[in-house]
């Protein structure tokens, strides 16, 4: 089975949604780092997180680049 990420599925266009779900990876990220909610949220933890999405950015760039590269490939 193979970890792709199709881009024929709908892009959410609405802006509220896309915010609501960075805010919701972000919070679950804290979470599972160990932030309970307290204010403010360790700097540590904003650090940690903000690492992880920049890490998740990346390997989604890599499997989009990887499927565009094949669409290429059958196409011709």
């Amino acid at each position: 089975m193979e970890n792709r990420i199709s881009l024929k599925s709908q892009v959410p266009s609405d802006p509220v949604s896309l915010g609501d779900l960075c805010q919701a990876i972000f919070i679950e990220g804290a979470r599972v780092l160990g932030y309970t909610g307290e204010a403010p949220m360790p700097r540590e933890v904003q650090e940690q997180v903000f690492l992880a999405a920049t890490l998740v950015a990346d390997g989604l760039g890599l499997l989009l680049q990887t499927e565009d590269d094949d669409e290429q490939e059958l196409a011709g």
